[in-house]
């Protein structure tokens, strides 16, 4: 037999918890326990109903502010890459060795890493990103 705790939010069980089992817990059934590790393992949530029994739920969706640090997260990793790209590109252009092809490059990168930078001013940021494109990913 296993037990939930809606003050706790955790799953306790005679034989691990002894008496140490919270006192608004509720007896749950092993088979409920593996269903809500089951639905947990899906991208569910676990939270008690009104009674206090454990349910597995949608996860909420992310705040305004949540979204913003997200996109930004992801912008950030973006434009690390792009920079990794950029570095020897632009050594061979400061050296005076560059290729046509690699100037080209270059300024494609550079252009990609300036959008990138530049998403928060999209109307509809955080909700509604339209994510450039790296070069690498363009068809000419």
């Amino acid at each position: 037999m296993f037990y939930y705790s809606k003050s706790t939010g955790g799953f306790y069980c005679v034989g691990i918890h002894g008496n140490k089992i919270p006192p608004d817990a509720v007896a749950i059934t092993r088979d409920e326990h593996t269903a809500l590790f089951n639905a947990q393992s899906k991208g569910k949530t676990i939270q008690a109903n009104d009674e206090g029994y454990p349910v597995a739920v949608d996860p909420p969706s992310p705040t305004p502010e949540q979204r913003a640090e997200m996109a930004l997260h992801q912008r950030d990793a973006l434009m690390n890459e792009a920079t990794l790209k950029i570095a020897p590109l632009q050594d061979a252009v400061e050296l005076d060795i560059a290729t046509a092809p690699e100037k080209k490059n270059l300024n494609a990168w550079k252009l990609y890493r300036v959008a990138l930078n530049r998403i928060e001013q999209q109307p509809g940021f955080p909700t509604q990103i339209d994510w450039p494109k790296a070069p690498d990913e363009i068809d000419d």
